[in-house]
């Protein structure tokens, strides 16, 4: 029997602990972040790989679904006079990030206790606790299960900054907005506008071809990417775009009053609900209740105030834009509220996801896309972009769509490579001449931490890792291939951090730099979990194959790979073995030429002679 067992969320924690490094003590690290650091410093321990797997994903999921299914109807009293959906949708979408860390945290530790039978916790504490921190989730487990709890001797501080909901913050906020009104009705000099949610996710290349579409055009950014906001200002001083640095979450005190008041009600009716209804909130022994109705009464409290001071200043936007068109790439909080007041007030808007949408047999994936839908493709826009053939099939099965649909092929993902450069001389200038005569595998996933974790249709970040560096070991048995890891820095994951978490070898490299359609161009082929990625790399005609040594998931249905049976020709292969990635790599090797990629049919993946405009004349006729 161990006697103590610690779990680690973030690298800074290490230091919290070293007091505690003996044999008997199982250190647990909960990202690779933490793992990096206990490596560095020479401290065993072990990840999440053997504690979560298929069975964390399905029983995770499904206990989400059991609890927010169940509170889903209590929502309809958050409304306002225009805007009603955005609400619950919104609350649904941030009320789900701590929930699924509270499930995922408690399956997590449970399956450490039962393997590991430790006499202990030992608990490091933090001088910023919060109600959904780790450190509560371990002290109410323990309670449950009768686990004795010790804490460390080191506090550990996490760093707090200046909150965006000061009152000075919000007052000079609610100035710099009300200023830029007034400075818009003098510039504005009678052009025709389009209002755009947003600059982020290649929202100026849609800009620019609609630039060319409309006469005497003046595009205007609701909200401005932080790395963008030079950009966009430097545009406002030539005249050529005006972009809102600011949306107020400021509301006038008889309207907070009203609309605090329903809030309030609402609260009330979901923990009446939560105590007398047969609701199980139950997980690991650990019952969800006071979790769930603190967060309710806090956290979620303040974020739907922001939403509705915030719907009252697009009001104001849109009163003074009054804007030809709009466009938004998601629907999550303003986004749903911008769509859910085009669709009552008649503007023709447009909404334009930036993620990837496949429709799913199975209903615990099924369920989660659908939800995902709310906040980013299914939301309450009068027309909504259908880029792919995917996205169209997706839309299609879902109970309630609200917009109207356009076949538009894609707006603002998957854009092809300039004609001038040769695949070959990317493939030079990103590979060098050794790599660039290989066959290259590309390798993109979008991995999720556990404090943005959604079951099943992504990995953990230790399940990302740990599948590419399963890829790695199959790669370097070729001489002939190079693996190309394409990878984005994440919170609490960073370069560094990324490449020492991998394995030793010469057949791969890492990139987190340059446009990614030009690496689509250079690759022969694309492994990943779940990502947009996939549906980027048809659009491009590139081979994919999905990897998850689970067996529980496929974004598209693939040609499932069997090293035992015969094995067809695919624009899409699965492999759903650890021990089929080999044999499936040799197989693509040595069969799927150039010439049989180009005989492919990728009708199903791809939309044809989609790059015209005419999709505009649709939104102005039928809105």
């Amino acid at each position: 029997m161990a006697k103590a067992l610690i779990f680690i969320e973030y690298a800074k924690e290490v230091d919290a602990i070293k007091d505690y490094v003996l044999d008997d003590i199982i250190i647990i690290a909960l990202l690779p972040s933490a793992g990096v650091e206990l490596s560095r410093r020479g401290i065993p321990f072990e990840n999440t790989i053997s504690l979560f797997g298929f069975d964390g994903h399905s029983e995770t999921l499904k206990k989400s679904k059991l609890i927010v299914e169940g509170i889903r109807p209590l929502l309809t009293l958050l409304s306002d006079n225009n805007v009603q959906h955005a609400f619950e949708k919104t609350w649904i979408v941030y009320f789900r990030i701590p929930l699924n860390y509270w499930l995922s945290m408690l399956f997590i530790i449970d399956r450490a206790v039962k393997f590991h039978k430790p006499s202990k916790f030992i608990i490091i504490r933090s001088k910023h606790i919060n109600n959904n921190s780790l450190s509560k989730v371990i002290e109410n487990y323990a309670a449950s299960n009768g686990i004795k709890t010790e804490y460390s001797n080191k506090v550990i501080l996490n760093n707090s900054s200046l909150k965006s909901n000061s009152p000075i913050i919000r007052y000079l906020t609610k100035l710099i907005f009300g200023f830029q009104l007034r400075l818009f009705s003098i510039i504005r000099n009678n052009r025709n506008t389009f209002l755009l949610l947003s600059d982020a996710n290649n929202m100026p290349r849609l800009v620019n071809r609609l630039s060319k579409h409309f006469f005497n055009n003046f595009p205007v950014y609701l909200t401005v990417h932080k790395k963008n906001f030079k950009k966009r200002i430097i545009e406002m001083l030539k005249g050529r775009t005006f972009s809102f640095l600011f949306i107020p979450k400021y509301t006038p005190n008889n309207f907070k009053v009203n609309f605090q008041g329903r809030y309030d009600d609402c609260s009330t009716e979901i923990n009446q609900y939560l105590r007398k209804s047969n609701l199980d909130v139950e997980f690991c022994g650990v019952d969800l209740t006071n979790f769930i109705m603190t967060f309710n009464e806090n956290n979620l409290r303040d974020r739907m105030m922001d939403l509705y001071g915030e719907i009252i200043s697009i009001n104001r936007v849109l009163e003074v834009v009054n804007p030809k068109s709009v466009f938004a790439q998601h629907s999550l909080g303003i986004g749903y509220a911008l769509g859910e007041l085009c669709y009552n007030k008649k503007i023709p808007g447009l909404l334009i996801t930036h993620g990837s949408h496949t429709p799913q047999e199975e209903p615990l994936p099924s369920y989660e896309w659908n939800l995902h839908a709310h906040q980013i493709f299914n939301g309450m826009y009068p027309f909504v972009s259908i880029q792919t053939p995917w996205a169209k099939k997706f839309l299609k099965k879902q109970d309630v769509v609200f917009s109207k649909l356009i076949d538009t092929g894609p707006l603002i993902f998957a854009e092809s490579v300039k004609n001038e450069q040769s695949n070959s001389k990317i493939r030079f200038r990103l590979f060098g001449q050794s790599q660039a005569q290989k066959r290259i595998i590309l390798h993109a996933g979008s991995p999720r931490a556990w404090s943005a974790f959604r079951p099943w249709v992504y990995e953990t970040v230790d399940e990302y890792i740990n599948n590419i560096n399963t890829t790695i070991k199959a790669v370097e048995k070729f001489s002939d291939l190079y693996l190309c890891i394409r990878f984005r820095p994440q919170e609490n994951l960073s370069l560094k951090e990324f490449k020492m978490s991998l394995l030793d070898s010469n057949c791969y490299g890492v990139y987190s730099e340059g446009p990614f359609n030009e690496f689509l161009a250079a690759s022969d082929l694309l492994i990943s979990y779940s990502s947009t990625t996939i549906e980027e790399a048809l659009q491009h005609q590139l081979p994919v194959l999905q990897y998850d040594p689970d067996g529980k998931y496929q974004h598209i249905h693939g040609e499932i790979f069997s090293k035992d049976g015969v094995n067809s020709f695919s624009t899409v292969y699965s492999v759903l073995d650890e021990n089929h990635l080999l044999p499936a790599l040799e197989w693509w090797k040595e069969n799927h030429s150039d010439d049989i990629n180009r005989k492919l049919d990728w009708k199903e993946h791809v939309f044809e002679n989609k790059d015209d405009m005419q999709w505009l004349e649709i939104m102005d006729i039928k809105c």
